[in-house]
């Protein structure tokens, strides 16, 4: 089992570091994107600590995306200013090195819940419930169980995060069949709520409201 831990360079912006606009910007998407993939990872991997994987990966996230919008809000001005040649390849030999982590953070949640599911999380943490819901659904037809049961807590996030809750306690009862670890639809709502109030204290953290408008 993978958590999504990775070494990186770049200060945590949790911390303060990469302050630029694009930087925060890029932070604060990326830190939610890490915080619900590694919290429905948790859940559908049997790791069972949401919080705290959803915590560790929220930093993960805003420090890929923090490095990535400091380098393009650098690479903007660098070309407004006709910076010297060497200035600009740091910057862009930097805005490689984090595509390449960018693209190790993805590689590593589609290996674990999918890329339907990574899809889902992705438009969730930019508030498109209806897409979210859509590849969430997609991923019910996969052949890997871990990639469908991802799909129906995802499904459920989605509509609890809406505050559509007769819609997930719908899917509850299903929770409790297609996971094994969860035994009854009251387990399966405890762990759905866990998974939207991990999202929810992400967004806080980086200044957002808890819920989308």
């Amino acid at each position: 089992m993978k958590h999504l831990i990775l070494t990186l360079a770049c200060l945590s912006p949790l911390l303060g570091s990469c302050q630029s606009e694009g930087a925060k910007e890029g932070a604060t998407q990326g830190a939610l994107y890490g915080a619900l993939g590694a919290a429905v990872s948790s859940v559908v991997w049997g790791r069972n600590d949401v919080l705290g994987d959803a915590a560790r990966g929220a930093v993960v996230g805003a420090t890929v995306g923090g490095v990535h919008g400091a380098v393009n809000d650098s690479n903007r001005s660098k070309s407004e200013a006709q910076a010297e040649q060497q200035a600009q390849l740091s910057a862009e030999n930097k805005e490689l090195a984090q595509r390449n982590r960018q693209l190790e953070l993805e590689s590593q949640l589609i290996e674990e819940i999918g890329p339907d599911n990574t899809e889902a999380v992705r438009a969730l943490v930019r508030c498109e419930h209806r897409d979210a819901v859509l590849a969430a659904r997609r991923a019910g037809d996969s052949d890997n169980e871990h990639f469908r049961v991802a799909g129906l807590y995802l499904e459920a996030v989605t509509a609890y995060d809406r505050r559509d809750l007769s819609t997930a306690r719908m899917l509850y009862p299903r929770l409790a069949t297609a996971d094994s670890e969860t035994a009854t639809a009251d387990d399966a709502e405890v762990i759905v709520v866990n998974l939207v109030t991990a999202l929810e204290e992400t967004r806080e953290q980086f200044g957002l409201a808890r819920r989308c408008d």
